[in-house]
C-alpha cells in the first residue's frame, strides 16, 4: 500500500508520479499494489487490510503531518505492519525521520531499485541489512546501509500502471495537462535545493 499524503479535497492535485514509478517496480517483482492519494480519498474510510508494508512518500512541510496521521492509523490497526517512508524529506534527514515511532524504515533517494529488494526481504522474513539505501531501527539503534546506485532512467518501463489511480479525479488531467518525467537531477549546488544530496549533483536524461 503506497500513500501520497495530503489534505483531503485539496485543490488541483497532480498525478503522484513518484508512486507510479515505485508501483511499477513492485509489479515487475510480482506484487499487487494499491495507491492511496489522501487528497482524493478520506483515509479514515480506507480499508488498510494486511499489506506487506505501507509506503509513505513526503517532502518537507505539511505532507509530514498528513503522512503521520495515516501512519498512526496503520500502527493502531495493524501494529506489526512495517511502515516505510521515502521521498525528499526522509532522504535528507533519515536518522531524524526513522527516530519517530511511526517510522520503521527509511528508503533514501530513488526507490525503484531499493523498494522491490526490501519487499522481497520482508516477504521472506530475511534481514534487509544488506539492501543498499536504507535507514532503519535495530535493537534500539539506528543503522544505515550503503548508498544505493542511481537508476538508469531507460530501465524504467514506458508503460506505467496509471490504472492504479482514479485518473478522473485529477483536475489537471481533465484540463488537458499530463505530466511526464524526461530527466532527473541537476549538476549545480544551490543551497536551497534537495538535488545535491538526492541526485548527487548528477543530471540524467532518458534517451530519445
Amino acid at each position: 500500500l503506497l500513500v501520497f499524503p495530503g489534505k483531503y479535497r485539496a485543490p488541483n492535485p497532480q498525478v503522484p508520479l513518484a508512486l507510479i514509478y515505485i508501483a511499477s517496480s513492485l509489479q515487475c517483482e510480482g506484487y499487487k499494489v494499491r495507491i492511496l492519494d489522501m487528497r482524493l480519498e478520506d483515509f479514515k474510510t480506507i480499508a488498510i487490510g494486511t499489506p506487506l508494508f505501507v509506503g509513505i512518500t513526503c517532502m518537507s512541510g505539511q505532507q509530514i503531518h498528513y503522512g503521520l496521521e495515516f501512519a498512526r492509523r496503520v500502527r493502531s490497526e495493524n501494529p506489526s505492519c512495517p511502515i516505510v517512508w521515502g521521498g525528499v524529506h526522509p532522504t535528507l534527514l533519515p536518522e531524524q525521520t526513522v527516530a519517530n515511532k511511526f517510522v520503521d524504515i527509511v528508503v533514501r533517494g530513488e526507490g525503484e531499485l531499493v523498494v522491490p529488494k526490501l519487499a522481497n526481504k520482508l516477504a521472506t522474513g530475511e534481514t534487509f541489512s544488506d539492501v543498499k539505501g536504507l535507514t532503519f531501527k535495530s535493537e534500539g539503534t539506528i543503522k544505515n546501509t550503503d548508498e544505493a546506485d542511481l537508476i538508469d532512467l531507460d530501465d524504467i518501463p514506458v508503460e506505467l500502471p496509471y490504472d492504479l489511480l482514479k485518473l478522473e479525479k485529477y483536475t489537471t488531467l481533465q484540463t488537458g495537462r499530463f505530466h511526464i518525467q524526461t530527466s532527473r537531477g541537476c549538476p549545480h549546488r544551490c543551497g536551497f535545493c534537495y538535488n545535491s544530496d538526492f541526485n548527487k549533483r548528477k543530471w540524467r536524461g532518458k534517451s530519445a
